[in-house]
């Protein structure tokens, strides 16, 4: 099961986990006040992040309503969501199963000639 850390850069001075039961995806919010990430249900968590005294201090996780990541997006190299500036908005990726058939048709441009 994987899990969400994060790390001080460049001096790799503290680590910490974010996640508790399993996570992926994350992404941090624009400012870097906050850490989104899909938990194994397919959840969209959020963390928000606070510094007292240059010390990182990650708060409780908050599960977004509404917003779900598709399962077998989960444990992907590919993120499946973005978060607007705001940490307010998501665009979600998903995949659609289609109701007919795609006809794709290649090299078109001949039949437009007869």
């Amino acid at each position: 099961m994987t899990e969400i850390y994060v790390q001080s850069f460049p001096a790799g001075r503290g680590k910490w986990q974010i996640s508790t039961n399993g996570g992926d995806q994350p992404s941090w919010r624009r400012d870097g006040n906050e850490l989104f990430y899909a938990g194994p249900d397919g959840k969209l968590r959020a963390v928000e992040i606070k510094e007292a005294n240059s010390t990182f201090q990650p708060a409780g996780t908050t599960i977004l309503s509404g917003v779900m990541i598709s399962p077998t997006s989960i444990n992907s190299s590919k993120s499946y969501y973005v978060a607007a500036a705001s940490g307010q908005k998501f665009l979600v990726s998903f995949p659609v199963a289609a109701a007919f058939p795609i006809t794709v048709i290649e090299n078109w441009t001949v039949l437009l000639k007869k």
